[in-house]
């Protein structure tokens, strides 16, 4: 009894991430990084599956692409202001535009990190966003 409460205490804190990517190495990649902070972690490969999950789940944070098959990370993070504002989301391109880099920030976006970034930058932010520390 007393091992089943610490179970679902810990589930109640665990951190909950979605990851909107269609690239399956950074995909699984990103995953890896959230699965050793200990969070519970739902993917998707296109914007049309990310959109389904934030309208059926809440998260602590999502982390998408801002190019996507289906919706865009932007109309992601746009959906995600008026589902549930205290979402917080990192954008990642590998295209850097900046004014998609500025208009996602303007929109509300905790951190864009342009493709390639070393993963200890992911974690970082990471970290930041879902207020944990020593990953590492």
């Amino acid at each position: 009894m007393k091992q089943e409460i610490l179970f679902e205490e810990h589930e109640r804190l665990q951190k909950k991430v979605l990851v909107i990517e269609d690239e399956e190495n950074t995909l699984d990649a990103i995953r890896d990084i959230f699965l050793k902070m200990d969070c519970k972690v739902d993917i998707a490969s296109d914007g049309e599956k990310g959109f389904q999950l934030i309208n059926e789940d809440s998260y602590d944070l999502v982390v998408t692409d801002l190019k996507l098959p289906g919706k865009s990370g932007l109309e992601i993070l746009e959906a995600l202001k008026d589902i549930n504002p205290v979402t917080k989301v990192i954008i990642i391109t590998a295209y850097g535009e900046p004014n998609s880099m500025e208009g996602a920030n303007k929109i509300g976006a905790f951190s864009c990190l342009k493709k390639p970034f070393r993963m200890k930058d992911m974690i970082s932010v990471a970290e930041q966003a879902l207020g944990i520390q020593g990953v590492r």
